[in-house]
């Protein structure tokens, strides 16, 4: 639905409750009243961002916060990991509307082309046929032709059996991840046919995963010199959904992603099982941030200060739980991490609670359209900022929808020694919403969240095993 249309729908309700007087008069008992207009609140806008690439940067249309066609131009690349050895795996004869094997020589082909314009190295691959689409047909081949390829491409079948579907791409990943520890790009045949008008764009944004999962960085944002010793860390759990919960396999997982470098785009990613199906709150907290500090501190020698955590998929009645069970153990992780500092270690800490699930939405007052990105609300409907506690909570709208209606997210600080002020706050936050690496474009929550989330999406959808993969795999966005 349009911003227009559910403004008017919304108004025409109003308009009908109010002359109700069934529905009127149990509420002036109460002393409530349904106001005549929807709330009016005041908000500001954040700048848009430079995204910033090896040789060059773009600036983007503020109403859009989209760069593909900088991406698509000629941008090289913000690192670029040489190819040298890989495998494309693929089933002889299969596939509609085209065979795999040529949806496979489409890809190869057109993957040279694009690739060096992206500052990209890739090497002609080792083909691989096999006879069936089973998985155990594709793990039989890449164990046999594996070798020292830095990765595995499989060109899959699209299947009128979404559920055979799945179960051959969980356990095509299940193998790579945790019984190979090299990466892998699972594409399906109909994606790669070359006479599509979206062809040379999929190639692309393929190539850009490729890249990210072998430890490249695709662009990056300028963020303030305060932060360059910053870690920021995202955290999410996991639920099966109503078809998951009839298998006696599913399970929730829980996903942590701690950033490894001042420019917030390379990562140190765990996930672990719940220990029961349907519990958000972690439990396992103190050994990953454990870990993910150790590894901050071999990356750049020095431990992070400060460290933010971006806490999605919380409710308002969870909060406080939370604050008492989850801090602490980051915490104590600190803690820990100081005995092999050779400096006194103690980092200022900022813990801000994301809440994508809201009903609020905004609308531009004289236009009825959606707010551009960037836009921050944090009056009128927020609560009060606690001088004591320096807590606060603020809306930000950091997406671009056009066809529908923008959902903001909103943002609750809950735990802040930072000394930032709530304005530099929401300037940060909304500067990680550029850096998620599946997207040419900004997404509705900080990278951090998004990439923790789509981790444990994967784990738990697919019922991967959640012990550590390789050391070099974690260090990088696999998952993506």
């Amino acid at each position: 639905m349009t911003p227009r249309e559910q403004v008017g729908r919304l108004s025409n309700f109003i308009q009908a409750f109010r002359g109700n007087e069934q529905a009127v008069q149990p509420l002036k008992r109460w002393g409530i009243e349904v106001a005549e207009n929807l709330l009016a609140v005041q908000a500001h806008n954040l700048n848009p961002e430079r995204i910033i690439f090896a040789r060059d940067c773009f600036n983007y249309k503020p109403y859009q916060a989209k760069w593909q066609e900088a991406v698509h131009g000629g941008n090289t690349l913000l690192e670029c990991v040489p190819l040298h050895s890989w495998l494309v795996v693929y089933p002889e004869g299969r596939g509609r509307p085209i065979p795999c094997k040529e949806a496979a020589q489409n890809f190869v082909s057109e993957l040279k082309q694009v690739a060096p314009a992206m500052g990209m190295k890739v090497e002609w691959p080792s083909a691989v046929s096999i006879q069936r689409d089973y998985p155990e047909d594709y793990i039989r081949a890449i164990r046999e032709r594996l070798g020292q390829a830095q990765m595995v491409a499989c060109v899959l079948p699209q299947d009128r059996d979404k559920y055979r579907m799945q179960i051959r791409y969980g356990e095509i990943k299940k193998e790579c991840i945790n019984q190979l520890g090299v990466p892998s790009q699972l594409m399906l045949n109909a994606t790669l046919n070359k006479s599509s008008n979206k062809f040379k764009s999929c190639v692309t944004n393929i190539a850009m995963q490729m890249n990210v999962k072998l430890g490249g960085q695709l662009w990056r944002v300028a963020f303030p010199e305060v932060l360059k010793k910053a870690m920021v860390i995202g955290i999410d759990v996991y639920h099966p959904g109503r078809e998951k919960c009839a298998s006696p396999n599913a399970k929730s997982v829980g996903a942590v992603t701690c950033s490894l470098n001042a420019n917030f785009t390379r990562y140190f990613s765990a996930s672990v099982d719940q220990l029961h199906r349907g519990t958000e709150l972690f439990d396992t907290l103190q050994p990953i941030v454990e870990r993910a500090l150790k590894e901050f501190l071999m990356e750049n020698k020095f431990l992070p200060d400060p460290i933010l955590i971006f806490r999605d998929g919380v409710g308002d009645g969870q909060i406080q739980i939370v604050k008492d069970h989850e801090l602490p153990q980051i915490k104590a992780a600190i803690r820990t991490a100081a005995n092999y500092s050779p400096v006194e270690y103690r980092p200022a800490i900022a813990e801000v609670i994301v809440q994508k699930r809201i009903c609020s939405r905004f609308y531009t007052v004289q236009t009825r359209e959606n707010p551009p990105p960037g836009t921050v609300v944090d009056s009128g409907m927020t609560r009060p900022v606690d001088q004591i506690d320096n807590t606060y909570d603020f809306y930000l709208v950091s997406q671009s929808r056009r066809d529908v209606t923008v959902s903001p997210t909103h943002y609750y600080v809950i735990y802040d020694t930072t000394g930032m002020t709530p304005r530099q706050m929401q300037g940060v936050t909304y500067k990680l919403t550029h850096l998620y690496y599946n997207l040419t474009g900004t997404v509705s929550v900080p990278s951090p969240c998004y990439y923790a989330h789509k981790l444990a999406f994967l784990y738990g959808e697919y019922n991967i095993e959640t012990k550590a993969p390789k050391l070099e795999l974690q260090k990088t966005l696999y998952y993506l």
